[in-house]
């Protein structure tokens, strides 16, 4: 039997930590793991979505990503209770591309020699590559949830774009919008005439604070 949960945490914290963790091989994208596990019944949630979804749920956005590849981070810590051991992990969710990434690191002591560069394996007797995997669809699937349930009073309007993938996305009027470029310069043309894609209009969104977040348990995985 083993308990899983996670709180959310500032950038600066997820980095100091980070400096005594060592990095975890992904095995699977995110977005497609969930999307694969969702009923007939259910609409996958878009880039637009989930970004909006985690800021509601989770406080507003890190600035732990490659902002040519994606628009959001999520930094959180992970405490894995298993066999009455307390595992410490971290754990950044990215948008990368047209997808999203669990990037799970497993943390060590200074008395422990470990280099925080070197990519590893998931340590199959603490915390495996399915364990993760599961938490990965479970958080997925509560977002689903929370969807039906959300407070869209709390979501302003937005717009983003991934340049990488020439995408321009976000949320206006009530309704979210992706929207994919096939020729770059039509995608700059709609980027630049954007006036919610400025600087200024970014920092001003207001979306709820990132700390103060309560554990969200993510239930027994057998």
């Amino acid at each position: 039997m083993v308990h899983c949960r996670i709180k959310r945490i500032s950038d600066e914290d997820y980095c100091e930590r980070r400096i005594l963790a060592f990095p975890i091989f992904e095995q699977w994208p995110a977005f497609g793991y969930a999307r694969s596990r969702l009923g007939n019944d259910e609409t996958p949630l878009n880039l637009a979505e989930y970004y909006a979804l985690m800021q509601v749920r989770f406080g507003r956005s890190g600035r732990l990503y490659d902002d040519w590849k994606g628009i959001f981070s999520f930094p959180f810590e992970v405490e894995l209770l298993k066999d009455g051991c307390c595992h410490q992990y971290i754990l950044n969710i990215v948008n990368w591309r047209s997808t999203v990434e669990l990037r799970f690191c497993k943390t060590f002591t200074d008395d422990v020699p470990c280099d925080p560069r070197v990519y590893r394996r998931a340590i199959e007797n603490e915390f495996s590559e399915q364990e993760m995997q599961f938490v990965d669809g479970f958080l997925y699937g509560s977002l689903l949830a929370f969807r039906k349930r959300c407070d869209y009073s709390q979501v302003p309007d937005f717009v983003r774009k991934i340049e990488m993938q020439s995408v321009i996305l976000g949320y206006t009027g009530g309704h979210f919008f992706e929207h994919f470029y096939e020729d770059n310069d039509e995608f700059w043309r709609a980027a630049t005439s954007e006036p919610q894609l400025a600087p200024t209009a970014i920092r001003n969104e207001k979306w709820p604070d990132a700390l103060e977040q309560d554990w969200f348990v993510v239930r027994s995985l057998q």
